[in-house]
């Protein structure tokens, strides 16, 4: 491991104004999921006067000092430290029937946190909050994104439905799940405070004995004028569904809409009668490419430059992901924008402010997905409160304004 000494000469007395922060990979306002939320977090924490030390940690091979020093820039100030640590291998690393840990950056993080005077620490998701494990302070906050032990078994039983022959599997999977669980116990015990990003988490992690509370999670919109104004919805029933289409997500949402929705939409509107968009960075994944062939209605376009235009030039976004666990950026991103969202109810397990005919339209089937899909389409009112609602949800929760003074708030 290659480690760097505090870059400034500046050391606080201990104080609760001294908050030691871990993270892996480079925050960033507008760029990657977890990145742009870390960075809301940060600089909400840098706003509100403490004084910071955030720990990088990356993977020596992935590292990349120009981002690490765009990110010290963007927070210039003598309140604020950032330290890179490099290490040569992830944290913790799923194998065949266990999960590996690499403790060897432990020890410079907690060396790092003490030369500070850290007397709060925030942990950004479990790797991280492993490295600073039993380190003595005031307080210790850690906030989780998706439960390893859920996404992966999930990301099975998916994989199982695309090959058969993945079933060969199941006792590793078994059997490193298993061991997920005993790590998030293990580390999450040297923690004061547990937040968690997906509601359905809270119960997760209840059965093994962690008490959790679940706290939305930064998201910014790009502005008012990433808000759609003018809408133009074509004659054609048009829908877009977007997102990283590896993740869980999509994945789960990918199998609902091939297999289940798809043959009712047919129904409904007969062949090409109906157009759904498909937008995401990468290429989808090759069990994908396969179900689009002899399926005009989809149209994958790739990354989408500009989704404001595009929402406003279909009838609603949806997001028929009926995986159980997880908090879906892309409705949240497409209800900032003020465009209707169609989910799965499974949704709101997650994220408890998506409420059917409040802020979005939720399905419990392919059948009555489809009829939510019919309503966006015939219906203008309703379909507008709809996304009022759901815009002045987004401010009230999401938003990051308020979302960050959550946690700034539990901070002494």
């Amino acid at each position: 491991m290659i480690s760097e000494e505090l870059n400034s000469s500046v050391r606080y007395e201990r104080s609760c104004k001294n908050i030691g922060v871990v993270v892996f990979g480079v925050p960033h306002p507008i760029s990657g999921a977890s990145s742009v939320l870390f960075y809301s977090y940060i600089k909400g924490m840098q706003d509100a006067g403490y004084n910071l030390l955030v720990q990088v940690v990356s993977e020596q091979e992935r590292s990349d000092p120009r981002k690490v020093d765009e990110f010290r820039q963007s927070l210039a100030s003598e309140k604020v430290e950032v330290v890179e640590l490099l290490s040569a291998e992830k944290v913790l690393t799923p194998n065949r029937f266990s999960v590996l840990s690499d403790s060897s950056a432990a020890s410079k993080v907690r060396e790092n946190l003490r030369s500070f005077g850290a007397d709060q620490v925030v942990a950004f998701d479990l790797p991280a909050a492993f490295l600073i494990g039993d380190y003595e302070c005031h307080k210790k906050i850690v906030w989780l994104g998706d439960l390893r032990f859920q996404a992966e078994w999930y990301h099975f039983l998916y994989s199982v439905k695309e090959r058969l022959v993945n079933l060969r599997h199941a006792p590793y999977i078994l059997l490193r799940k298993i061991k997920w669980q005993k790590i998030y116990k293990d580390v999450l015990l040297n923690f004061d405070d547990v937040i968690v990003a997906s509601k359905s988490s809270e119960f997760a992690l209840k059965r093994i004995g962690i008490e959790a509370r679940f706290e939305p999670y930064p998201w910014p919109n790009q502005g008012v004028v990433g808000e759609i104004v003018v809408r133009r919805k074509p004659d054609k029933p048009t829908f877009i569904f977007f997102g990283h289409l590896f993740g869980l997500g999509s994945r789960s949402s990918l199998h609902f809409m091939f297999k289940k929705l798809y043959p009712e939409l047919l129904k409904l509107w007969g062949k090409e009668g109906f157009e759904i968009i498909v937008g995401g960075r990468e290429a989808p994944p090759s069990w994908a490419v396969l179900e689009f062939k002899g399926k005009p209605e989809f149209k994958f376009v790739g990354f989408i430059d500009d989704l404001t235009t595009a929402l406003s030039e279909v009838h609603g976004v949806i997001a028929p992901l009926d995986v159980p666990v997880g908090n879906r950026s892309r409705i949240i991103t497409a209800q900032a924008k003020r465009a209707l969202v169609i989910s799965h109810q499974n949704a709101a397990l997650g994220n408890p402010y998506l409420v059917h005919n409040e802020t979005c339209l939720l399905a419990k089937d392919e059948y009555s997905f489809a009829s939510a899909m019919v309503l966006a389409v015939q219906n203008d009112q309703l379909p507008q409160f709809i996304i009022e609602k759901a815009a002045d949800s987004y401010c009230e929760s999401y938003a990051p304004t308020n979302a960050v003074g959550r946690l700034v708030s539990r901070l002494s």
